[in-house]
């Protein structure tokens, strides 16, 4: 692991956040939308992600919301996006919102956000 992701990188109390939606297609055929919300951090890099699905109340939703704060957890850890989605299932959800990380993560690095 290397030495910067040992280290959490702490967030300012006030950051931008940015909502997005995104629509995933489960491996069963159902369409999911909801709301992802990216905090950034001081280098104007995705750290923190939230979930709010269109429907409240599941099981999943509580599931996403532990996934949202892992994912968060290891981006404030100096874990890039992209490593983190090279581990995941292509077709599952978490790599859906890893996956939009990474496009915004990309377009920063690029000078287009």
């Amino acid at each position: 692991m290397p030495p910067e992701a040992q280290m959490r990188n702490k967030l300012p109390s006030r950051r931008r956040l940015e909502n997005f939606d995104v629509k995933y297609r489960t491996p069963t055929g159902d369409l999911r939308e909801f709301i992802l919300s990216i905090g950034f951090g001081e280098d104007r890099r995705p750290a923190e992600v939230f979930i709010q699905a269109a429907k409240t109340g599941q099981e999943l939703d509580a599931l996403m919301d532990d996934v949202c704060i892992l994912i968060s957890l290891c981006l404030q850890h100096g874990h890039a996006a992209t490593s983190l989605l090279r581990t995941m299932g292509e077709q599952s959800m978490a790599a859906a919102i890893v996956a939009k990380i990474c496009s915004i993560d990309e377009e920063i690095l690029a000078g287009v956000r």
